[in-house]
């Protein structure tokens, strides 16, 4: 099989950046592979399908040259040689693929301290994909979502699936997480859109419980949240203190968004589980789902959420107040800013929710 070469001073990569950014590494081999290398990058909002079809446009004209660097291997060399071995071995799920790349792709936030790996075949069919902790807080998410996966696949499921875990290891000092890849996506129906996957939320939420307002504080996402309470407009931390009644609690994706929902073969796949919990709010997916549609607009205009809000998800008005509430604890638990901005400017908040 073929192996990306790990020597730091030979340039593999045609590396794309976008303003200081990294986006993409992509391997310098045969054009099938680096087309696909490309179609690795996201598309789910305008201007990331735009900067795809340029580097698309680029590569296939061969012009890739002039819009990007030539870098050796990106990854830390003893993480690169881990996954190498790995998918050579005679016991691994990829022992029969001929071949293989490294497409090295960096999420968006700048601080999220991690990158995600796509292995192609020698045809430019994907074999799995990885994501590689950089720092502490990435390798308990990365485990957490392993465990969650998990789970979850032992589930009946009738309205989703989920990416099979191949395997969680430390080639270093931080975990990887190797994920079975996802099917290619239906092309009439690539996204859910603005539809909540309410039956597939069901399915994975599982059984709820009632937990007294005492012991909030020893659920798991609480327990170790350091909540910003000096950016939470007092109304907030009053309102949230003063209610004594039970929460209800369940699994919740706590990331759930059209971002993480794809359509492959007529079912709902949905991924990126690594901001989970297995006692989080009830309603947390039900307003995180709709918010995460928002977050660009109410970052531009965060003193007028509430008619953002109330034109895009009137939804959500509908629900009781005190869960609106606990779902926007949760959110900030998994530094989400559109919780946060909501929470800093809850003075313009009156009559959103039900008593």
């Amino acid at each position: 099989m073929r192996r990306p070469a790990l020597d730091g001073a030979h340039p593999d990569y045609r590396l794309f950046t976008f303003g200081e950014r990294q986006v993409l590494a992509v391997p310098r081999s045969a054009m099938r592979v680096r087309r696909a290398s490309v179609r690795c990058c996201p598309r789910d909002t305008p201007r990331k399908a735009l900067y795809r079809a340029f580097l698309m446009l680029s590569v296939s004209a061969r012009l890739d040259r002039f819009v990007g660097s030539t870098v050796p291997m990106p990854l830390p060399r003893r993480t690169a040689a881990s996954i190498s071995e790995w998918l050579g071995d005679p016991g691994s799920a990829t022992r029969e693929k001929a071949g293989w790349s490294f497409v090295v792709r960096w999420p968006p936030q700048l601080d999220r301290g991690r990158v995600y790996v796509h292995v192609l075949d020698g045809s430019g069919a994907a074999v799995c994909f990885l994501k590689v902790s950089l720092d502490t807080h990435n390798d308990r998410t990365l485990t957490r979502e392993a465990a969650t996966l998990a789970d979850v696949a032992r589930l009946a499921k009738r309205n989703f699936e989920v990416p099979a875990v191949l395997r969680v290891w430390r080639p270093e000092r931080h975990v990887v997480l190797a994920l079975a890849a996802l099917p290619d996506p239906d092309r009439r129906d690539r996204r859910l859109g603005g539809t909540f996957p309410a039956a597939a939320v069901g399915e994975y939420s599982g059984h709820r419980r009632a937990v007294g307002p005492d012991d909030v504080l020893e659920l798991s996402w609480f327990r170790d949240w350091e909540p910003p309470w000096d950016t939470i407009h007092e109304r907030f931390r009053t309102e949230l203190s003063s209610d004594r009644r039970p929460w209800v609690v369940c699994r919740a994706h706590g990331d759930l968004g059209t971002h993480n929902v794809v359509r492959a073969g007529g079912r709902s796949w949905i991924f990126d589980w690594e901001e989970s919990a297995a006692d989080a709010p009830h309603l947390a997916d039900r307003v995180g789902f709709e918010l995460s549609r928002l977050s660009r607009k109410l970052a531009r205009r965060p003193t007028d959420w509430r008619g953002i809000v109330d034109r895009a998800a009137p939804g959500l008005g509908l629900l009781p107040r005190r869960d609106l509430i606990r779902a926007l604890v949760f959110r900030t638990s998994r530094r989400m800013a559109d919780a946060n901005i909501i929470m800093r400017n809850w003075d313009r908040s009156g009559g959103w929710g039900q008593p």
